[in-house]
């Protein structure tokens, strides 16, 4: 799929938080441009957290449960984009995160050290290590045909929101990225990623 195609269907929120680990967490500055985004509406989502923010205030650095993020970033989605499903609604919110993570300190330093989308598709399995910690078993790897594997062991989730948050990479670098995904049902996700 190119990133200017949109996405088709949906996801049940409740049967994908059923076999996300608990153990997986994101960085607080993700949370928080959705929960202000959302304004009066994190009011229906908040009580539905395990983990709200303090003083209603997420810190950038401390870690909350991937549960909790995948609630507001999908109430986010269907109040953003109601006439899409929430397979692309989540894929066009995603895309923002390379901005987010590109602003904070340790985005700043990464930015620095990587020259075009090719290499940035490199760093993401440190990234992912450091923003949002958990059992995802990522890997980056070149394919023959000229591809960037981004290959998830675990990637317990709706895969749209990571191939959106990979459109944003690439995008951010100046490239249009073409993303290939293929699932298998015990979590494995590969995202062959093209760049035109």
């Amino acid at each position: 799929m190119r990133a200017d195609e949109p996405m088709a269907g949906t996801f049940e929120v409740e049967e994908v938080l059923r076999v996300v680990p608990p153990g997986n967490l994101v960085k607080g500055m993700f949370f928080s441009r959705h929960a202000e985004r959302l304004g009066d509406d994190f009011s229906a989502v908040q009580p539905r957290l395990a983990d709200p923010p303090t003083r209603g205030r997420y810190l950038a650095f401390r870690d909350y449960p991937q549960h909790d993020y995948i609630r507001v970033y999908c109430a986010l989605a269907k109040k953003v984009f109601p006439r899409l499903g929430l397979n692309e609604g989540a894929r066009r919110i995603a895309r923002e995160d390379f901005d987010v993570f590109a602003h904070s300190v340790l985005g700043r330093v990464v930015v620095a050290l990587v020259r075009d989308a090719r290499a940035a598709l490199h760093k993401l399995p440190s990234v992912y290590d450091n923003v949002a910690p958990g059992d995802w078993g990522v890997s980056s790897r070149e394919l023959p045909s000229g591809e960037v594997r981004i290959q998830f062991e675990r990637l317990f989730g709706p895969w749209a929101y990571t191939a959106g948050q990979i459109e944003g990479v690439v995008l951010a670098f100046g490239s249009t990225p073409r993303v290939c995904v293929e699932a298998s049902g015990d979590g494995r996700v590969c995202f062959d990623v093209t760049l035109l």
